[in-house]
């Protein structure tokens, strides 16, 4: 894409010199600021809407470090602002874009689909590693919900196929859940409030819940005028609509579920009482940790009452990756690998676990190698059952429909 003296990458990630002495790399919030100035030539920008098109990528920037980002993208096109050939400052409005013509758009945010991905079926669930009843009712009403997953900067135009997109959709289907994610949303302009407010109005008439999920702080003020419900992340937005799914079909799902009664159906109730002797009982209280994360211990837990949630470290914030009831076995890769542990396993509630060590184990094997052998195919099991659901989500995604 070749406008005046540079030849920029359809990403806009760097730009050659026509003459092909020169290349130039792009920032993230150069790239970003690129983007929405290039998406539509001879619109002034003012520093707020440019400071939302960097907002995901620098969460401390302010209307001030924009302009040290345009000074930075001037001097690397060798633009002058008393002169200007790439980007003119309209002082008391902000900054527009006067070089080329509004072919740059398809590497712009207003050249994006709105919606990178749709989510839609049964495999549209969240990551909690819910008992096997819950299971079966989510896949049960898996067409509920349909996800939209956004993209780029939404204008107008955006909004309003977004809007027609999820018209047709619920057109002629049983569509109760409608989730937005914005988490690839860099910015949003005001003309793309009408549409949203279309698609609010159509989710009220088609008596649908209208959901936000991964919405950043910096348009959290455009979107709280809109009845939905926001979320911190797709996935509780998914555990949400999951809730009041249960809630509506409520299945009996244990309390407990010792693993005695799982190794019993293997080896009898002899051999699960010797297996059930090599592992140690643990009563963890409310937020205990009972792996952490980066540590090398070699343990598998077995979950017989309450709740664990996963959490990883990401850039020194808690997220929560999964959350595992009872039934549920954990810990087995740091237990046969020795890894150091990628996760901190937290409980919920007051919880009760069983607990076994590499030493344990190997007296197992030593003394009893058939019980040990039986113990391999229940872990075993186990852990494909987790793959299977995970993997399962996995597809789906692959398989949802990129726009």
């Amino acid at each position: 894409m070749q406008i005046l003296d540079w030849d920029f990458a359809q990403d806009l990630s760097s730009a050659e010199h026509i003459a092909g002495a020169e290349e130039i790399r792009f920032t993230r919030a150069e790239r970003s600021l690129l983007q929405a100035l290039m998406s539509y030539k001879g619109r002034i920008w003012t520093r707020a809407a440019l400071l939302d098109a960097v907002s995901g990528i620098d969460e401390e920037a302010s209307e001030r470090s924009i302009d040290f980002i345009i000074n930075r993208l001037r001097r690397k096109l060798r633009d002058q602002a008393r002169q200007p050939r790439y980007i003119e400052t309209r002082y008391g409005e902000g900054y527009i874009w006067i070089a080329g013509s509004s072919a740059a758009k398809p590497a712009g945010h207003a050249g994006l689909p709105p919606i990178r991905t749709r989510l839609r079926g049964n495999g549209v669930m969240s990551y909690c590693d819910r008992p096997q009843a819950e299971r079966a009712v989510m896949k049960q009403y898996g067409d509920s919900v349909l996800v939209f997953r956004l993209q780029g900067f939404l204008f107008f135009g955006a909004a309003n196929r977004l809007a027609e997109e999820a018209g047709k959709e619920a057109d002629g289907s049983a569509l109760d859940y409608l989730i937005l994610d914005f988490r690839d949303v860099l910015g949003l302009d005001d003309t793309a409030m009408p549409p949203l407010e279309r698609l609010q109005h159509l989710a009220q008439e088609r008596a649908c819940q209208l959901l936000f999920s991964s919405v950043r702080p910096v348009l959290e003020r455009r979107l709280d005028s809109l009845e939905a419900r926001q979320f911190a992340t797709l996935d509780a937005a998914l555990e949400w609509r999951e809730a009041q799914i249960l809630a509506a079909n409520p299945v009996e799902v244990p309390v407990e579920l010792p693993l005695s009664d799982y190794m019993a159906k293997e080896v009898g109730g002899a051999g699960a009482n010797i297996i059930q002797r090599h592992f140690q009982r643990l009563d963890a209280p409310l937020g205990t940790d009972i792996i952490q994360s980066g540590t090398h211990t070699r343990e598998m837990f077995f979950l017989e009452r309450g709740t664990v949630e996963v959490l990883l470290d990401i850039e020194g914030s808690w997220v929560r990756a999964s959350r595992l009831w009872p039934g549920t076995l954990f810990g087995e890769i740091g237990f046969h690998c020795g890894v150091p542990r990628t996760a901190t396993l937290r409980t919920l509630e007051p919880c009760r676990l069983v607990c076994m060590d590499r030493p344990a184990f190997a007296r197992l094997e030593a003394d009893f190698p058939s019980l040990a052998a039986a113990l391999h195919r229940f872990l075993a099991g186990c852990a494909a059952a987790r793959l299977v659901f995970y993997n399962d989500m996995v597809v789906d995604f692959f398989r949802s429909t990129p726009q």
